[in-house]
């Protein structure tokens, strides 16, 4: 005779709801280790940002990050709102423009 395990249904029922609280506890931290990372990086690119006559290089640098899903792991961003910085990428890779000689941003940021 093989051995059985007897489990009430409302004993699962528990198990399952405890399970579930883990698991969107545990969520929460990665979103919160994965944001505090991306602020991280974010505050390096307001650092090494060249401040122009509006400023918009340093206050355009952003960072967020979203909880896991079903369908999705946690995620993080860090970079510049292209609205509000829309040359950005002129200003790290060099450009031509009214002023040529425009100095490069560190590598890595």
């Amino acid at each position: 005779m093989k051995p059985s395990i007897y489990i009430p249904q409302r004993e699962l029922d528990k198990l399952e709801r405890k399970t579930n609280q883990i698991l969107k506890e545990l969520s929460k931290e990665k979103k919160g280790i994965l944001l505090a990372a991306a602020r991280y990086i974010r505050d390096g690119i307001k650092q090494n940002a060249p401040v122009g006559p509006t400023g918009n290089l340093k206050k355009a640098a952003y960072a967020t990050a979203y909880p896991a899903t079903m369908r999705s792991p946690a995620i993080a961003f860090a970079g510049v709102r292209p609205r509000r910085a829309p040359h950005a990428h002129l200003v790290e890779y060099g450009h031509g423009g009214p002023r040529p000689g425009a100095p490069l941003c560190p590598a890595g940021y």
